[in-house]
């Protein structure tokens, strides 16, 4: 599929989780998604007054807020995609679909980040979970490792981060299903355990302009939005356990999330060098990686 020339935007969205065992629970609530252009974030801190770019704003965006955490978001995200297998051209364009600090707060429970190739097709996604324990991991799935039907894009990963602790990490998988944003906002996650769904989560929502007074009127409307987010995730937490459903503690981190980590240490100089290129106006990608096939 083709991808057009989206520009930046906020998602009216709402966000519904149902778990499935071993006691039927459900919460549903509305939460303003920032689709952000990573190359034009920049450009977008200047235009607009109310959303603060590496600056405090009644919306703010902060590229430590996301990945390690050093360094801008687009430089890291395509180093890190690289890393992983995805020739530079793959990533010509990245899109991160997020939640902005407001009143210098923000927890976001999971991130993603859509990157499309230099011809408009998309060919990875890059989920980024975070959890209340300070954890953060990002899973990747690949458009041609996925599976498609029709405009949705699916895939699945092994779970290797503890998230909640009324579930499991070991013997559980997350399957993802997306439609690539535009109009309307459909992303659905379904955590697996031993084959059988455990818990549904879906993001759904309505494109909407960003603009200064589109940011001020959500600042009215959601005068206290991440700190929702946290507060839901505890009380939530708390009518869980007055359910009886089980507890399990926070395990030590995974190989794979040593592993991530190490290779966060190993990309610093990928990113020193993509900025070192901007700056004398050469080639932002110069690491040889093959060209994916489309057959």
């Amino acid at each position: 599929m083709v991808y057009g020339s989206l520009n930046s935007c906020w998602y009216d969205a709402r966000v519904v989780h149902v778990r499935h065992t071993p006691r039927p629970h459900r919460l549903s609530y509305r939460l303003p998604f920032f689709w952000l252009d990573v190359d034009q974030l920049s450009a977008l801190g200047q235009r607009l007054r109310w959303l603060g770019v590496e600056r405090p704003g009644l919306f703010a965006f902060y590229s430590s807020d996301h990945l390690d955490g050093r360094g801008p978001v687009g430089e890291r995200a395509r180093a890190f995609l690289i890393e992983n297998g995805l020739p530079p051209a793959g990533c010509a364009r990245v899109f991160l679909l997020t939640l902005c600090r407001q009143w210098g707060y923000v927890f976001h429970p999971v991130s993603f980040f859509f990157s499309f190739d230099s011809a408009g097709e998309f060919t990875c996604l890059l989920a980024e979970v975070n959890n209340t324990f300070g954890e953060r991991h990002c899973y990747l799935v690949p458009a041609y490792d996925g599976e498609r039907w029709r405009d949705w894009w699916r895939g699945r990963v092994r779970k290797v981060m503890h998230v909640s602790p009324f579930t499991r990490r070991e013997g559980a998988e997350y399957e993802f299903r997306w439609q690539l944003p535009g109009d309307r906002l459909r992303v659905h996650v379904r955590e697996v355990e031993e084959g059988l769904p455990v818990l549904d989560a879906t993001l759904s929502g309505q494109r909407q302009t960003l603009t200064d007074r589109a940011l001020a009127g959500l600042a009215v409307r959601f005068p206290w939005v991440s700190l929702k987010v946290t507060a839901a995730i505890h009380w939530e937490a708390v009518k869980l356990w007055m359910k009886g459903v089980p507890f399990f503690h926070q395990p030590p981190p995974s190989p794979e999330q040593r592993a991530q980590q190490s290779l966060w240490t190993k990309l610093e100089a990928p990113a020193r060098m993509v900025r070192r290129d901007q700056a004398q106006g050469g080639a932002t990608w110069k690491i040889p990686f093959p060209e994916r096939s489309r057959d």
